[in-house]
């Protein structure tokens, strides 16, 4: 089973009442997949910057470290996943862009959300990739407060300096907040 043991964010969405946003998080999680368990420690410091008068065009940089453990359920043959067993660290810059149409953030009943990312894993540790993500949400009211929700998403990602992508950095599916 998934478990988050801890997740401690401290965000200020308009620093010292300006269009600069900032955010500091610490996390250790567990994630069970079919053929191994991933178990991550780190942190990471984010820093961004409104680009509009509206306060809907963000654009932020995240510097993240993160020690993960892999280890694998028995019989299990992937050279994929024999490479990622054991701990290993990723330090990586994340620069990423958000537009945010929506009429409430915590609770949104039209309108739309948008990201765009790129990471790359750097600064000497043991995992180099870097990937390229697009994040949609679109919310659609219905009747009163019934609201249908869509998003999508995709990726690409791939390894450098002679490495392979991590697997666990790929998308899986399922979960018990998805539909397929």
């Amino acid at each position: 089973e998934d478990a988050t043991f801890f997740y401690v964010n401290m965000t200020n969405r308009y620093l010292m009442d300006t269009d600069w946003f900032g955010s500091i998080t610490a996390f250790n999680q567990r994630r069970n997949l079919n053929e191994f368990d991933r178990n991550s420690t780190g942190g990471s410091f984010t820093i961004g910057k409104y680009l509009n008068r509206r306060r809907n065009i963000l654009f932020r940089t995240r510097y993240q470290y993160e020690i993960v453990d892999v280890a694998l359920e028995d019989n299990v043959e992937d050279p994929l996943l024999l490479e990622a067993e054991g701990r290993s660290s990723t330090s990586s810059i994340n620069p990423f862009i958000n537009r945010d149409t929506r009429n409430n953030r915590r609770d949104p009943s039209k309108r739309s959300w948008q990201q765009l990312s790129f990471e790359i894993a750097v600064l000497g540790v043991d995992n180099s990739f870097y990937k390229a993500a697009y994040d949609h949400r679109v919310f659609y009211p219905v009747h009163r407060r019934l609201i249908i929700a869509f998003r999508g998403q995709i990726q690409y990602g791939s390894g450098y300096d002679g490495q392979s992508y991590p697997v666990f950095e790929r998308f899986f599916l399922g979960g018990e907040r998805s539909i397929r």
